[in-house]
């Protein structure tokens, strides 16, 4: 009796943390909004997230002017923090940061200039 209620305990605990992992990956499936600001400026952007062929893809737009969604060149979510990147001939955009209360904010890295991101759902958006 001692080790069926041992193995309970385990099969729930891991059926929980199955669960939170699924979650937290599917939560950034979908269009976010927000901007990104470096030095001397802010700039507003859209991205949206989805997954194929088991990893994950993007697009990336500025929002305010219309311009056209580019692919992201890579996309990586790993629990709660994500990562992605906008190879361009100028540079590429790096953004690492963390899924924390249905918002993604973090550090962005573009050349040797620094600066932090901010995304909320776009809950307006039709996927």
């Amino acid at each position: 009796m001692k080790n069926l209620s041992r193995f309970l305990a385990v099969f729930t605990l891991f059926l929980t943390l199955s669960a939170f992992t699924t979650r937290s990956s599917s939560t950034v499936e979908g269009t976010w909004i927000g901007e990104y600001t470096g030095i001397d400026h802010s700039v507003s952007f859209k991205v949206h997230f989805w997954q194929h062929d088991g990893g994950w893809r993007g697009t990336i737009s500025r929002s305010n002017d219309g311009s056209k969604e580019l692919p992201l060149s890579w996309v990586m979510l790993e629990a709660s923090r994500i990562h992605f990147e906008l190879v361009q001939s100028s540079g590429t955009l790096v953004f690492d940061g963390v899924l924390r209360d249905g918002m993604i904010s973090g550090d962005l890295l573009y050349s040797s200039l620094r600066g932090t991101f901010q995304l909320a759902p776009d809950n307006l958006s039709v996927l």
